[in-house]
């Protein structure tokens, strides 16, 4: 029996803080409340560094326990 990938859903944005970090988080947040894992990528990313950075929001987001460097 062949296993089927998970399902990706894919956030794309053209400009720079038009709301795509902040959809994401509610979408993560929202899965996780119906019990589904999740996991965000985040391939590049500019801005601040630290906890208010875009991967740091993604992370709090999500249900598993990443690190920044993962």
């Amino acid at each position: 029996m062949t296993q089927r990938p998970p399902p990706r859903i894919y956030v794309i944005g053209t400009d720079t803080d038009v709301g795509k970090t902040a959809c994401t988080c509610a979408m993560l947040l929202g899965l996780n409340a119906r019990g589904l894992s999740v996991l965000p990528q985040k391939p590049v990313a500019s801005g601040p560094e630290g906890p208010r950075s875009d991967i740091a929001r993604l992370i709090a987001a999500s249900d598993q326990p990443l690190q920044p460097d993962e």
